[in-house]
């Protein structure tokens, strides 16, 4: 509509004018299109990253002696356009918190999760299950490795929690729940806290904890019709003067 308004106030020859209109129908089609690729493109970012990662994982553990079976697991998130892309291999999460409604968006690559999904478990059972840590997906194993991707969206004061297993395992989710409500002010000290609590639980496994508030939105980058717009902007003024040189504008006849 905008780039329509534009253009019909624009001071061109009827002929001209309808040209240019009959272009916008394909405008809109290719702002579609722009929009689902930066989309598409998030999670690419963030499945290629961590495939590159698992390559030089499994490259070291392959060719160092020392370093023989070593695998890590991963979790990631890009904010983009008032969405977040996740990328997760493990049992790393990713936990969002949005109108005090805590819970965990990653689903874990594992044998319990396994377990959970054919009903042998409950989801509350299954964080006092033995034997939880045993992934059915981790970087370094093999030369290749299925990254796990969801998209949602982002809404201004979102709290989104990432972590590794040695703070999941070790604080109930109702916990970090807890926790956020308490300093949620404070990332860093929310991320203290909750670290602490794992130690104070007994800190088996290291502890990685990563925080993001939103504090407001996060549009689109321009797209293709602003892209046109500004186009417009800049070259019909002389392109005018070029077609009309003696009036500056366009007879209307």
């Amino acid at each position: 509509e905008r780039i329509t308004s534009y253009i019909q106030s624009l001071p061109i020859a009827p002929a001209d004018r309808r040209r240019l209109l009959e272009l916008v129908p394909h405008l809109h089609r290719e702002k579609t299109r722009f929009y689902s690729s930066m989309v598409n493109d998030g999670g690419i970012v963030l499945r290629d990253a961590i495939q590159r990662a698992n390559k030089i994982i499994f490259q070291t553990a392959k060719t160092q002696p020392q370093c023989e079976g070593m695998s890590t697991t991963v979790v990631g998130a890009l904010f983009h356009d008032d969405r977040v892309t996740i990328a997760h291999v493990g049992d790393s999460r990713l936990y969002r918190l949005r109108g005090g409604r805590f819970e965990q968006l990653t689903l874990d690559h594992s044998l319990l999760q396994a377990l959970v999904d054919r009903g042998f478990f409950s989801p509350e059972g299954a964080h006092r299950a033995a034997n939880k840590n045993y992934v059915t997906r981790a970087l370094g194993v093999e030369a290749n490795v299925e990254v796990g991707l969801r998209e949602e969206t982002v809404e201004k004061g979102d709290h989104y929690v990432l972590c590794s297993d040695g703070l999941s395992d070790m604080v109930e989710d109702s916990d970090i729940h807890l926790t956020i409500n308490t300093f949620g002010d404070n990332l860093g000290a929310v991320a203290k806290q909750l670290i602490q609590l794992a130690n104070d639980n007994g800190g088996r496994d290291n502890i990685s904890v990563l925080l993001a508030e939103i504090l407001e939105g996060l549009p689109a980058r321009k797209g293709l019709v602003e892209k046109v717009m500004r186009w417009f902007s800049r070259v019909v003024p002389g392109w005018l003067a070029h077609r009309y040189p003696s009036e500056g504008a366009a007879p209307e006849g």
